[in-house]
């Protein structure tokens, strides 16, 4: 049997696959023969195409508009047939009456008089599709590549690799595609493929020269209403000076971003460059909400292949202004549809695509994967604190549960966004905001915790790859049965006080030392200097003994020992990151019930009044009603919440509230 398998030789024309069996216990060595086994190969010839098909069972190019004169072949889905199964969205309502009345029919139990026809299971049909081939649209992909100094022969032949694979796939999904490569240092020139992944050289480095070559190639070569356009930029991020940065965000802003589909750019850590050139990018693009920044394959994944179709942008388009005109106030906020499985996937990490490695979250998936299997409970939506906000929709759900839960979830990015306990989140205050209640005007506050816990992930595995999965796992399950015990407030006050001394401890120099009795004449018999250096080093000594450490209480137990437990400089790297996880989703705990309240709330609100029509308020209010059930011995804060915030606009609108009604003793008054 297989064990292991290998890819050798990337950038020929054919790969080799090797598959190897058990080896022996005596391996050959040197050139003679020997008596024992060995290791037996299986040698596999693939082409790259085939190297390519695997590829493309994770990977998915954005998706290419149809613009100009048909050139690439592409893959469109077609609704075909009809089928007996499928989801609840494709159902074909004619034909399953037809089935239905057929049935009743053919068994007499169908009246003429009285016209009723009640569908079973089995007459249910649904549509089905199968995928065809057809010309879509132009594309072009342009590669730059920085070729400096400062990109070291590693970071290189990372860059080179990345490219190959990326253009080796996409010549293989998209038939007839066009590749432009240009390279650079201080200066930019178009070359050939194999100029392009063979180059190395040295100099400065000016990357608007690239971005002046990219930007003339797509003015003299691709009309934008005819071509889809999709720049990639590689570097280190080390640019020769702030000036030419500035021109480069110029030239993006004004002759590449408007006429591409997507600009992305890539940046490899090297010792040698700043890797500052994706922080002025990030800085110059953070209010642009087309800008997603993320570090890791996982979220670029997820990004790739959950996006919505177009008629569920068109609803999210419509229930985003409607919330806005009710006056909800919310990050920009990025939908995407997964499976059932893929929702468990992100479910057990917490909401997130990327967590760090830790036995807990299979078992977590494990736990949603059979509640969802045996029908014990389904997750309709799940939604990040994040800039953006990004939220997850159930593929397979009728449209009037995605337009309840798109509403429901505006409903949580504002109570997000507006919420002060949530302020404790934003990663650009470091602990300053003193007073959370009140915000700048322009409030835009850094929250990337996609980012931030991909950054926690690769933190755990490069210390599990040091020291051991088993002993790193040990100590997070150390860290994880401390992990509630966090400051609430730690965020709101800054670094706790330092230990200092207290003002009216005495010197141990000149503090007063009990003597022995004895006339002044005998006084430097009876009580030598070495006696009373005894004395006072006895009474020091007890006073270190009665001293508190810590002099007060501390709330923040894992901050406590960050600062102060004798740890190995890897166990307070993951002390570090369990604290900083706890800390983001403890505001979500302490505001449970009135989060959800709020979101109920808007949603029922915006669906009944604006969103849905008279056909469609049945299945919503069967819905809402079984998220709303309550059951003996079980809290439901959807339930809670929403009544408490009922029960608050009902108090505010009758005017039940404020010093004059608490003080009122006539109940007849307060009744009317």
């Amino acid at each position: 049997m297989a064990k292991s398998s290998r890819v050798e030789s990337a950038k020929g024309t054919e790969s080799r696959a090797i598959l190897s069996g058990d080896p022996g216990d005596q391996p050959g060595q040197g050139k003679k023969a020997g008596e024992g086994g060995g290791e037996h190969s299986l040698e596999v010839d693939l082409t790259l195409d085939e190297l390519a098909d695997i590829l493309s069972e994770e990977l998915a190019l954005p998706d290419i508009q149809d613009k100009g004169k048909s050139k690439i072949i592409s893959a469109k889905d077609r609704y075909t047939g009809i089928r007996r199964v499928g989801p609840e969205s494709l159902r074909h309502f004619r034909r399953t009456y037809r089935e239905a009345l057929k049935r009743q029919i053919s068994v007499g139990s169908y009246d003429p008089s009285r016209p009723v026809v009640v569908p079973v299971p089995d007459d249910r049909r649904f549509r089905s599709w199968k995928t065809e081939a057809e010309p879509v649209a132009n594309a072009v992909i342009i590669y730059m590549m920085d070729v400096s100094g400062s990109m070291g022969d590693e970071q290189k032949e990372i860059v080179r690799i990345e490219s190959f694979w990326l253009d080796t796939w996409l010549k293989r999904q998209y038939k007839g595609i066009e590749s432009r490569y240009i390279i650079h240092d201080a200066n930019a020139k178009e070359v050939d493929e194999h100029t392009f992944f063979h180059t190395r050289e040295s100099g400065g480095t000016m990357i608007s020269s690239a971005y002046k070559v990219c930007a003339d190639m797509i003015e003299a070569n691709y009309p934008p209403s005819e071509w889809n356009i999709y720049p990639f930029h590689f570097s280190d991020g080390d640019n020769w000076s702030m000036d030419d940065t500035l021109q480069s965000v110029d030239i993006l802003k004004k002759r590449i971003l408007p006429h591409v589909n997507m600009f992305a750019y890539g940046q490899v850590d090297s010792p040698y460059g700043s890797g500052q050139f994706i922080k002025d990018l990030r800085e110059q693009f953070k209010t642009d909400d087309r800008t997603f920044s993320g570090r890791g394959s996982e979220m670029n994944e997820f990004a790739l292949k959950t996006q919505l179709p177009s008629y569920l942008r068109t609803e999210q388009d419509r229930i985003r202004k409607v919330a806005e005109e009710y006056g909800l106030d919310f990050f920009p906020t990025v939908f995407e549809m997964l499976s059932y499985d893929q929702m468990n996937e992100i479910a057990a990490y917490g909401g997130f695509p990327n967590r760090y490695p830790h036995w807990r979250f299979g078992m977590e998936y494990e736990h949603l994967a059979k509640s969802y299997e045996y029908g014990l409970s389904k997750i309709y939506e799940m939604v990040i604190n994040n800039t953006p906000s990004v939220a997850y929709l159930l593929e397979g759900n009728s449209l009037t549960d995605q337009r309840m839960v798109m509403a429901h979830v505006y409903g949580h990015v504002d109570f997000f966004k507006n919420n002060f306990c949530f302020r404790a989140t934003d990663l650009d205050q470091g602990g300053k905001t003193v007073d959370p209640a009140q915000r700048p005007a322009l409030y835009d506050p850094n929250r990337r915790w996609i980012d931030k816990m991909a950054n926690h992930g690769t933190r755990i595995r490069r210390h599990a790859s040091r020291w051991g999965t088993t002993k790193v796992e040990e100590f997070i399950d150390h860290c994880l049965s401390l992990e509630n015990l966090v400051d609430p407030h730690a965020a709101f006050r800054g670094k706790g006080p330092k230990e200092v001394a207290a003002e009216d401890e005495e010197n141990p120099e000149t503090m007063d030392v009990p003597r022995l009795k004895s006339k002044d004449y005998m006084e430097s018999f009876i009580n030598p200097q070495e006696y009373l250096d005894e004395q006072r080093r006895k009474i020091v000594a007890e006073r270190e003994k009665s001293k508190k450490f810590p002099r007060e209480r501390q709330r923040d137990v894992l901050g406590f020992l960050l600062e102060h437990a004798p740890l190995e400089r890897w166990e307070r790297d993951c002390l570090e990151v369990i604290r900083e996880e706890a800390l983001y989703f403890l505001p979500q705990m302490q505001t449970k019930i009135m989060n959800e309240g709020w979101a109920t709330y808007w949603h029922s609100r915006l669906l009944t009044e604006r969103i849905l029509d008279a056909s469609e308020i049945i299945d919503y209010a069967d819905n809402a009603a079984g998220v709303l059930a309550t059951s003996g011995g079980r809290l439901n804060p959807y339930k809670l919440g929403v009544e408490l915030l009922r029960d608050v606009e009902e108090r505010w609108d009758k005017g039940q509230f404020g010093k004059e009604w608490e003080d009122c003793n006539d109940l007849d008054a307060k009744r009317n």
